[in-house]
């Protein structure tokens, strides 16, 4: 799940900040403005186009998750993080 999220988002050009996958804790962090709508933050409203990138990293990890088992219960707190966004 969250190697999606860092392979997809490395792929849409969005540095990675850090990366953590362990029993305790799984999270990606990407640097740049306008990221912290997806990280947990607040931001203002966001363009189609700025916005498009984040939903994308968000659906990747559900996505990749999916393909690997079948299932993606991991994907609420994506759900959550793209309504911030939208």
């Amino acid at each position: 799940h969250e190697a999606a999220h860092l392979l997809i988002g490395y792929a849409l050009g969005l540095p990675v900040q850090a990366y953590e996958a362990s029993a305790e804790a799984a999270e990606v962090r990407f640097a740049g403005e306008g990221l912290s709508a997806l990280q947990g933050g607040t931001s203002g409203p966001m363009s189609f186009d700025d916005a498009t990138p984040l939903l994308v990293v968000a659906m990747a990890g559900m996505l990749g998750e999916y393909l690997k088992y079948g299932d993606s219960d991991g994907g609420r707190a994506d759900l959550q993080q793209m309504q911030q966004v939208l």
